[in-house]
C-alpha cells in the first residue's frame, strides 16, 4: 500500500522584493498557514519516508516549516524539475520513486496539485488553496503501478478550517 500526500505551498508574497518568480516567499500568512498544516499533519501522525520539494523559495520555505512542525526527518529531495512542472511530468516522477518508500509528500504548486489529485481520484475535482494537503491512498506495492490505479482520498485540509 503506498500513500501520496500533496501540498501546495503557502500564500506567497507579491510584495516581496524578489528578482525573479521562482524566488518569491511566503509571506506571514503563508507562514502561519504551514505551521497549521504541519500540526495538523503531525496530530494525524503523517510521517513521510520521503519529500520531494519543488525549488522554488515558497516551496523550500513551506517545508522547512513543515518540519519544523512535524518533526519529520524524512529523506528531502529538492527537485528544479518540480517548478512549473506539467501535472503528466509530476505522475511520471511519483511513478518513478523507489518501492522502499510506503509514504511520499509532494510539495509543489498549482495547478499540478489540484490536476494530479483529480487524476489520481478518479477526476474528482478538489479545491486547491495555498497551505493545502490532499492524501491518497493506493493499493499498489510499487509508485509505477499508481499512474493507471484510482485512490482513496485520505484527507483534504484547508488552513481556514483549522482555525
Amino acid at each position: 500500500m503506498k500513500n501520496l500526500y500533496l501540498i501546495r505551498h503557502g500564500k506567497s508574497d507579491w510584495n516581496a522584493d524578489y528578482d525573479q518568480d521562482h524566488n518569491r516567499p511566503l509571506n506571514q500568512r503563508g507562514q502561519r498557514d504551514a505551521v497549521k498544516i504541519g500540526t495538523y499533519l503531525k496530530r494525524a501522525s503523517v510521517q513521510p519516508d520521503r519529500i520531494l520539494c519543488s525549488s522554488a523559495l515558497r516551496t523550500q520555505q513551506t517545508l522547512a516549516l513543515l518540519n519544523e512542525a512535524t518533526g519529520w526527518r524524512s529523506e528531502v529531495h529538492v527537485e528544479q524539475d518540480l517548478y512549473l512542472a506539467d501535472p503528466d511530468e509530476v505522475m511520471r516522477f511519483i511513478a518513478s520513486q523507489p518501492d522502499s518508500a510506503e509514504t511520499i509528500v509532494v510539495i509543489g504548486h498549482q495547478p499540478f496539485t489540484g490536476v494530479v489529485a483529480s487524476h489520481f481520484l478518479g477526476g474528482r475535482y478538489l479545491e486547491v488553496p495555498t497551505a493545502c494537503v490532499i492524501g491518497i491512498e493506493f493499493d499498489s506495492a510499487r509508485w509505477s503501478e499508481i499512474i493507471t490505479e484510482e485512490g482513496r482520498l485520505l484527507m483534504h485540509v484547508l488552513p481556514r478550517r483549522l482555525g
